[in-house]
């Protein structure tokens, strides 16, 4: 049932920065709403006591009133077009049957659940909380965010990870990655170390993002309202 509760336990090998887990999750090949499809069946296959290889999802769950997919106001048919021209690492074969979902999962992802269950650190991801984003740079900000306190990425990867354009100067660039960083629901606050000059010499945490969430029961304070993430405080 893909109920509005769902989340994901996601296997701690898949936020780590450059890995090879992380460049399968996120492929670019995929829609918004199939990333968020993806990780739905993934999500399915975390519900199981035991390692499982294939789930089946009903079509006519995601007209439910409680699912969460609820949102989509797309004909049966267009979501069974956005399913199978799925192509991700972790499903080695989709197809959509007598109104039925069916998805078997890779050898590579069933290496990461048998390893996810020995885990205490894997990320618990709900997937209630993504279904309002409009681009999959966002969805994989909230989910890397989540993962981490802060959540610090380098500029040069965050342009390759969020699918920065290379056409830009950096200032542009910059400017991108924030804007991007501001579209996650999550994100409390950020800020970015450069040197004050292109000549200093460089210090450790230089070109890096620091990204800082709202953590459980945390609301932004009204001094943090009345400014944008990643403003820079003024020196006393």
């Amino acid at each position: 049932m893909l109920s509005n509760n769902l989340f994901l336990r996601l296997p701690r090998d898949c936020v780590v920065n450059n890995s090879d887990a992380q460049s399968a999750l996120y492929p670019e090949n995929l829609t918004p709403l199939q990333m968020k499809l993806v990780l739905s069946f993934l999500a399915q296959a975390g519900m199981k006591d035991d390692i499982v290889n294939h789930v089946e999802i009903f079509l006519k769950d995601f007209k439910s009133e409680e699912s969460l997919f609820g949102w989509v106001k797309l004909s049966k048919s267009k979501i069974e077009q956005a399913v199978i021209n799925i192509q991700h690492p972790f499903i080695a074969k989709i197809s959509c049957d007598d109104d039925r979902i069916n998805v078997t999962f890779s050898r590579q992802f069933l290496n990461l659940q048998a390893k996810e269950m020995l885990d205490p650190k894997a990320v618990n991801v709900g997937l209630s909380a993504l279904m309002p984003y409009k681009q999959v740079s966002s969805i994989k900000l909230h989910i890397q965010t989540l993962a981490y306190y802060p959540y610090r990425a380098n500029f040069y990867f965050l342009v390759d990870f969020l699918g920065v354009s290379t056409n830009q100067d950096r200032k542009e660039q910059i400017r991108s990655i924030k804007n991007k960083i501001r579209t996650v629901g999550i994100v409390k606050d950020f800020d970015y170390q450069h040197p004050p000059q292109i000549s200093a010499p460089r210090k450790e945490g230089d070109y890096d993002f620091s990204i800082y969430r709202l953590k459980d029961g945390q609301f932004q304070s009204e001094k943090m309202d009345k400014r944008k993430p990643g403003k820079r405080k003024k020196s006393d």
